[in-house]
């Protein structure tokens, strides 16, 4: 089994000795590669890895280079640990928060000393399921731990120095200095000892380009799409952590590197952090290699599909086009539970909606996996229907942040459904036209949230009422069923800017009747409304 070094997962400390003129083509996207789809697991622990770079394991290497020609004014030095390798056990949502939210620490839920497979998910079998895991970092040894009141263990000693900073940042001059040669040789003596399998001698490195392709299944299109706006991380040899962020091809590529890479996904943002339940979503990738990723989640991954199929409605309504409709003015925390909601109907929620707060996090918004379909029976929602219900949550989120929590419930119910499933009908429809020239596709999407066919009876506050104000297709079949809709031409955009004042239906009709478009008279509102008047009674 090839060992993965640990020196190739903690943060800071990088080498600026391993260049060469000499570079081996640049790998940038590896498009020749076949994709390999991501199927579900759990990260599985292999290996013990013993680090080149622990306290002990560089002592004994110093002890060796003293005892050599030159080196007898170090025979006497004694190292001493500039960093810590450590895991946190938060007890609670608050110190589980305290934890991820401090960016020094920057943890995963997994640890960094082992052999480790792809996976979204990892459990200590030590733990409890439903308890909060291990946090596990590396933090320069003078780091007060006690500040953060959460149990904790140094699992390790490490000695990594300031001189060995990132690879790609060296100089002439620091490769010229006398103390960094010794790091260097430092180093190289501790691999020898404890890796001798990962060393290669300095004159064979050649530099090569991190570079990852990320696509996620899409059941309208059936295919593999870019992921766009994915926030990619690789680990390098020194324990330096990168960050880049996939453009629309869901291409990314990181600075030429001398040795291997591991590859992981944060599905966070400045707008947005997705949650796994009530702890930060993630995807670990490939470890220790020098080729780039292409990764295809598939079918058979539904909870990060689901996740990506969310990240997609975030990034969308954050920083897409959405025809002029209100963004969110805060940041979102968005919980993805895997199961369905507790009476098994509804596809997601927001606090507005909420008495109390799944998880202990206080998440804005709630997305469930799975539903009771009319057999009652617990079936997975398709990649569609979890973009589009994100969009009618972030809506609610949005609406809400815009005129302040106690107007937003108090405005009636059959106007705040209505307005949400008006934007989940419409920004699919949006995103899908951006992606496919097949105007076919577009009557396939989330097509029950067109409710063009819904009685309102039976479907009584998620209603097509800001539908049928904005499109051309009167469902009316001269029944009480359907609303007689001959209104049609106001854009979206056009109720979210006054949509603060849109408390009730009589509300909505006075702003219909005193800003009508042209073509629309005061008896085509009326006759719209009728059925909501009838049915609502506010």
């Amino acid at each position: 089994m090839k060992k993965r070094l640990f020196w190739a997962m903690l943060p800071l400390v990088a080498m600026p000795f391993f260049s060469c003129e000499d570079d081996e083509p640049d790998a940038g996207f590896d498009q020749s590669s076949q994709f390999q789809e991501f199927q579900a697991g759990e990260i599985r622990l292999g290996e013990k890895i013993n680090s080149p770079v622990t306290l002990r394991n560089m002592q004994r290497a110093a002890d060796s280079l003293a005892q050599r020609n030159g080196m007898v004014l170090r025979s006497a030095q004694q190292l001493e640990a500039t960093h810590l390798y450590v895991r946190f056990l938060p007890k609670d949502s608050a110190e589980y928060e305290l934890l991820v939210g401090d960016t020094l620490l920057d943890p995963t839920p997994y640890p960094w000393d082992y052999e480790l497979t792809e996976g979204d998910s990892y459990h200590d079998p030590s733990l409890s399921h439903d308890a909060y895991q291990w946090q596990y970092t590396v933090i320069p040894a003078e780091h007060d731990l006690e500040q953060y009141n959460v149990r904790y263990e140094v699992l390790e000693e490490l000695y990594m120095p300031n001189e060995m900073f990132d690879e790609e940042s060296s100089t002439s001059t620091q490769s010229a200095n006398e103390e960094t040669a010794y790091l260097k040789e430092l180093l190289d003596e501790s691999v020898r000892q404890n890796a001798p399998d990962q060393m290669e001698p300095t004159e064979t490195l050649r530099k090569w380009t991190p570079a990852a392709t990320i696509k996620a299944y899409d059941d309208i299109l059936d295919a593999y799409i870019p992921l766009d706006g994915v926030k990619v991380r690789i680990t390098t040899f020194a324990f330096v952590k990168k960050t880049a962020i996939t453009n629309i091809y869901g291409q990314v590529s990181f600075d030429k590197r001398n040795r291997d890479v591991s590859y992981s996904i944060e599905w966070e943002r400045d707008n947005w952090d997705i949650r796994d339940g009530g702890t930060q979503a993630y995807f670990h990738g490939p470890d220790d290699t020098k080729s780039a990723w292409n990764l295809n989640i598939g079918k058979g991954t539904p909870k990060s599909l689901h996740i990506s199929a969310i990240h997609r409605a975030l990034l969308k309504y954050y920083h897409g086009n959405i025809d002029g409709l209100i963004r969110p003015s805060k940041a979102l925390k968005v919980s993805y539970q895997e199961g369905a909601d507790p009476d098994g109907s509804a596809h997601g929620s927001t606090y507005y909606e909420r008495v109390e707060y799944l998880f202990n996090i206080k998440p804005e918004i709630v997305i469930y996996g799975k539903y009771l379909n009319y057999k009652d029976e617990l079936t997975e929602c398709l990649v569609s229907k979890v973009l589009s219900v994100t969009f009618h949550e972030i809506s609610h989120a949005s609406h809400a942040m815009f005129v302040g929590a106690d107007k937003y419930k108090a405005t009636f119910i059959g106007i705040r459904e209505s307005w949400a499933s008006a934007v989940q009908w419409y920004l699919p429809n949006i995103l899908y036209r951006e992606l496919t020239n097949n105007p076919a596709l577009l009557g396939e999407i989330d097509h029950e949230n067109n409710k063009q066919l819904w009685p309102i009876f039976e479907n009584l506050h998620y209603s097509p009422l800001f539908i049928d104000l904005y499109d051309d297709e009167n469902q009316y079949d001269g029944s009480t069923t359907f609303p007689n809709d001959e209104v049609s031409g106001y854009p979206l955009g056009f109720f979210n800017m006054i949509i603060s004042n849109l408390t009730s239906l009589d509300k909505v009709s006075e702003y219909l009747k005193n800003y009508k478009i042209n073509g629309v008279t005061d008896a085509q509102i009326d006759n719209l409304l009728k059925i909501y008047q009838e049915e609502w009674k506010n």
